[in-house]
């Protein structure tokens, strides 16, 4: 296991059970739920039950309002601990304890794909692989959901997780808006819909992406 993913996956763990207590009331975190299901109501609404996978889904709260909607749903978590709340959260997904690069599906098999609070824990070789392959897995008309802190210079280290009360080191990518949106576009994403959310608490912006696939042109 590459030494991010062991540092990340040693940090979650030891974190899950403040994730579990602190983040189901977090009024921010659900706001973004809340907005992002609102939005996701009304891209899939045609849909017969669509097939969505959550990269990261954490202790299954997002995972779990998308299940009881009808949808299909899988998660691929890295973290041992999360991966088994998860598995009590949302009991009707499929959830699998492993590194999202380390797995693969069929081309084009999701409606929607979901990282939420994700792609920030992935170096910028491992993440253009990431899109790469999510790219690949979510159909022409599937759309895929996104967020991120948003910073003044684009970088990757090990910093503290300012967060929680336990302050553990992890693998963290901070990026400018200008940086990220030029990654989505030369991965194959266009941004359907964005939106900005402030954490208060810790003087943060967080980045709000609703993406679909470029449409070619012959």
């Amino acid at each position: 296991m590459k030494r991010y993913l062991k540092v990340n996956k040693e940090t979650y763990d030891a974190l899950t059970d403040e994730y579990v207590e602190k983040y189901t009331k977090h009024d921010t975190i659900l706001e973004v739920h809340k907005k992002f299901l609102e939005i996701i109501d009304k891209k899939l609404i045609n849909k017969a039950h669509p097939k969505v996978l959550e990269i990261g889904p954490g202790i299954g709260e997002f995972l779990r309002k998308l299940e009881e909607r009808g949808y299909n749903t899988i998660g691929i978590e890295l973290s041992t601990n999360m991966a088994k709340v998860s598995s009590i959260n949302s009991p009707n997904s499929i959830i699998i304890n492993d590194d999202i690069n380390n797995i693969d599906f069929l081309s084009k098999q999701f409606d929607l794909i979901v990282a939420l609070a994700v792609i920030h824990n992935f170096p910028q070789k491992d993440l253009r692989r990431l899109l790469a392959n999510v790219y690949k897995w979510l159909k022409d008309d599937g759309y895929f959901i996104i967020d991120t802190t948003c910073h003044n210079e684009t970088k990757g280290g090990y910093f503290l997780k300012e967060d929680c009360s336990t302050k553990l080191l992890r693998y963290r990518q901070q990026w400018t808006k200008k940086d990220l949106d030029k990654l989505l576009n030369d991965s194959g994403f266009d941004i359907d819909y964005e939106f900005d959310m402030s954490f208060d608490e810790l003087s943060e912006k967080w980045l709000e992406y609703v993406l679909k696939k470029e449409k070619k042109i012959n």
